[in-house]
């Protein structure tokens, strides 16, 4: 993950259309912590220590792209799964890369105590894909 940097989150829930007031379920601001914002609750846990810093628009976070995340604990709000069939969302966020090389994930969400991906946003610069 070397070179991701300055991270702001928004993450909407399932909804069909683009409503930025209704479905908020996680608003990661970075003003001096991982608070959610939104109504949904999912506080987040900064890891070793990342810098908050001012972002193009507010306020964002100063991942090392190593060992710098934030987690967020497993809330039923933040899956966007039915079984197998895969439910809309949006999600809305401004990152910075110091590098662009390698994979650089952006936004995961794992299967508790495994590492297996439910779904994540990544940077593949060694193929220049984004995808979700």
């Amino acid at each position: 993950m070397a070179g991701l940097n300055k991270l702001q989150l928004q993450v909407f829930g399932r909804k069909t259309k683009y409503d930025f007031n209704t479905g908020l379920v996680l608003c990661h601001k970075y003003n001096g912590n991982a608070n959610d914002a939104s109504a949904g609750g999912n506080n987040g846990t900064p890891i070793n220590s990342p810098s908050y810093v001012t972002g193009k628009v507010g306020n964002a976070i100063d991942l090392n792209g190593l060992n710098q995340y934030v987690t967020v604990p497993h809330n039923a709000n933040l899956n966007f799964t039915n079984g197998a069939i895969d439910l809309p969302f949006s999600f809305i966020t401004g990152v910075y890369f110091d590098s662009t090389s390698g994979v650089q994930m952006m936004l995961s969400k794992r299967n508790s105590g495994t590492t297996v991906y439910e779904w994540n946003f990544i940077a593949n610069f060694t193929n220049s894909n984004v995808r979700l």
